[in-house]
């Protein structure tokens, strides 16, 4: 399956849509499908982003804010500022953190100015991305120069035995779990399909010096289920 697959049965607007619908249980179906592990995991990625005191940090598909208080809680001098396209999603954000700084917007626009941020974050959006070309050039573009990027994101595991036991729970009984607690049951459909559709490491490399940025740090979880990866902006984007 080709990562634009997900988009051929559904446009952008549709996408956002799902995650509109989604939005009231999304934190609960989170630690659900992450076996609990989705904060621990968040927090290792604040821990290696060299946060110091008085950065700026730009966290895009923030969703409902889990990743601020990751952030604050390594260094409590930071200002974060959050993007996402999804107005409940926007709303949840402030509910929890009302002197939360959030915009709402898509990585492939984002509305700040050029080296706006000394970090950028990214917490299982990055599947969501509707053209991960253009959004790497927006990362890059309002990012200092030596600015890192890092992000979280889920994929197809790797191994014998695990990725059999990994299919059956996210292809058959993930789906059932968000049928049985969401509104919206095609939202988890979805969430299967890209994360199988998710480019190896290799290729995500290739992209990322093609978007000006070298890789930092990369590290599989649960065999390749869930990756952490940090890289540097080196550059500008070619052409």
């Amino acid at each position: 399956m080709s990562d634009a697959e997900p988009y051929k049965r559904a446009g952008k607007g549709t996408v956002v849509s799902l995650f509109d619908r989604i939005a009231p249980v999304y934190d609960r179906l989170n630690r659900i499908i992450s076996w609990g592990r989705d904060q621990r995991w968040r927090r290792e990625l604040a821990r290696r982003m060299d946060l110091k005191l008085g950065q700026v940090i730009l966290d895009i598909s923030a969703g409902t804010g889990d990743m601020e208080p990751a952030l604050k809680g390594i260094c409590p001098e930071l200002e974060v500022i959050g993007l996402d396209p999804s107005r409940p999603m926007v709303s949840l954000y402030r509910e929890k953190q009302p002197n939360a700084e959030i915009a709402l917007g898509t990585v492939e626009k984002i509305p700040f100015r050029d080296a706006s941020f000394a970090r950028a974050v990214c917490t299982f959006g990055l599947r969501n991305f509707k053209d991960r070309s253009t959004g790497f050039k927006e990362v890059n573009r309002v990012l200092e120069p030596g600015g890192l990027w890092g992000f979280l994101e889920m994929s197809a595991p790797n191994g014998t035995l695990f990725p059999i036991i990994y299919a059956l729970y996210f292809k058959h009984l993930v789906p059932l779990i968000g049928a049985a607690l969401s509104p919206s049951p095609g939202a988890y459909r979805y969430l299967r399909d890209s994360v199988y559709a998710f480019p190896e490491y290799d290729l995500l490399v290739e992209e990322h010096y093609r978007a000006g940025f070298a890789p930092v740090y990369h590290r599989p979880i649960l065999r390749g289920a869930v990756g952490l990866y940090i890289f540097k902006k080196t550059g500008i984007p070619s052409t």
